[in-house]
């Protein structure tokens, strides 16, 4: 028997919130009555803990326990670790992460616990699939803006992660116990790249082994006022601009070799943009290849000492 706690970070998404729930408390692990013993935490960041009053209308009907905490102070970094230290206090075998904006089928969580118990991963990551809005241009859909990535879908269960997120990620309780907290630092709190920084902390302190789910999917909607320039432009420079800081937080927490190199990385990804150029000239590529120069925009406007917040504050 295994304590499991499914943490849910939320900000003024109540009707999302309120899907994903009711995705949690389908899963097919509840009537198979597995012997764990799961508690789902919600987050709430909005000042009016407008969650927390939804969430104590929910909990009295719902198959495991439920419950919100207030995290008055701002930012995604603040919402996470308070998460954790939820987690840590109850000492939780698991730690599960889903964003609010996301739902799950009805095997994912079994299929995460399984995955974990087979394989002995330290932490497993699983594939989000996007849906865009119907009247979303085409150009946008063909960006790789979303979490979709086919590439990714196509790996089988137990390989190398090829990616390290906060969200569709299951993780063991210890490494909470392993790391200082803040376990997100709160230089990223407003920026995002937070789940890297952390990952590659828990790699470093020997919790390497992150590997891949494919079958524990979840489905996320990229709603229609998303679905423009500007939130090409500003999600694809904040992806630039957040990793290189991350890696400039992390390094001096790191050992030697397992520092991270942000400027080679940069050197690296616009040697890339030169030798992608022909991208241009094929519409079905060209949204993606400018997705990417502008992600290199950011890493480089990180490098001369510019960012801005992206999460609001």
């Amino acid at each position: 028997m295994s304590d499991v706690a499914v943490l849910v970070p939320t900000f003024r998404r109540p009707e999302m919130l309120a899907r994903c729930l009711a995705s949690i408390a389908g899963q097919d692990l509840f009537s198979a009555d597995s012997g764990d013993r799961v508690t789902v935490i919600v987050g709430d960041n909005n000042p009016d803990a407008s969650a927390c009053a939804q969430i104590a209308e929910m909990a009295a009907g719902y198959p495991c326990a439920l419950r919100a905490i207030h995290v008055t102070e701002p930012g995604l970094c603040r919402n996470r670790n308070a998460l954790f230290a939820e987690a840590l206090a109850m000492r939780a075998d698991y730690v599960v992460l889903i964003d609010d904006d996301e739902w799950a089928g009805t095997d994912w969580l079994s299929t995460l616990l399984g995955a974990m118990r087979q394989t002995g991963a330290d932490a497993m990551v699983g594939p989000v699939h996007t849906i865009f809005h119907p009247d979303a241009p085409e150009w946008f859909r063909r960006s790789g803006i979303g979490q979709s990535d086919a590439r990714n879908e196509a790996l089988p269960t137990g390989s190398h992660s090829p990616k390290l997120a906060s969200h569709n990620t299951i993780l063991k309780g210890e490494i909470l116990t392993a790391l200082e907290p803040p376990w997100f630092p709160l230089e990223l709190n407003f920026l995002g790249a937070e789940d890297q920084a952390f990952f590659w902390r828990a790699s470093a302190a020997g919790h390497d082994r992150i590997l891949w789910c494919a079958e524990a999917a979840l489905t996320e909607e990229m709603p229609l006022a998303r679905s423009d320039r500007r939130y090409f432009i500003d999600r694809s420079l904040q992806r630039g601009t957040s990793a290189v800081i991350a890696a400039k937080i992390i390094n001096p927490l790191l050992p030697a070799g397992r520092a991270r190199h942000p400027l080679r990385i940069t050197l690296k990804e616009m040697l890339r943009l030169v030798a992608g150029l022909p991208m241009l000239l094929l519409p079905a590529r060209r949204s993606r290849y400018i997705r990417h120069a502008i992600y290199v925009a950011g890493r480089l406007q990180a490098h001369l000492g510019h960012q801005r917040n992206f999460y609001g504050s």
